[in-house]
């Protein structure tokens, strides 16, 4: 029993005050400090979605400005758009338009 406690008597904190003082830093940083490990894993989830989404957007608007310049220079694009879009027609024909029923009735 006494050797026990001899060695609890041996045990010196200033041998391990760096390990000790490193520990406490680490769990700090992990867990309590505002930029902790989580909070930063969850920033970097939120870069990658919106860098994805930045390419998509770009490719968006990469072909909307196709569609535009074909809009400007092209008469047979203005009127199938129209034609298609907003239902317009000639003064001369008939058109049919076709929708689906879903049955919901």
């Amino acid at each position: 029993m006494s050797s026990f406690f001899t060695k609890i008597r041996s045990f010196n904190l200033r041998k391990w005050r760096f390990l000790i003082a490193s520990g406490i830093f680490l769990i700090f940083m992990a867990f309590i400090d505002e930029n902790n490990f989580v909070t930063r894993i969850k920033y970097q989830r939120e870069i990658n979605f919106l860098k994805t989404e930045r390419t998509i957007y770009q490719k968006r608007i990469k072909r909307d400005s196709i569609k535009i310049e074909q809009l400007r220079h092209n008469i047979r694009t203005i009127e199938r758009t129209a034609r298609e879009k907003y239902g317009m027609k000639a003064p001369d024909e008939d058109v049919f338009i076709i929708t689906e029923d879903n049955g919901n009735e």
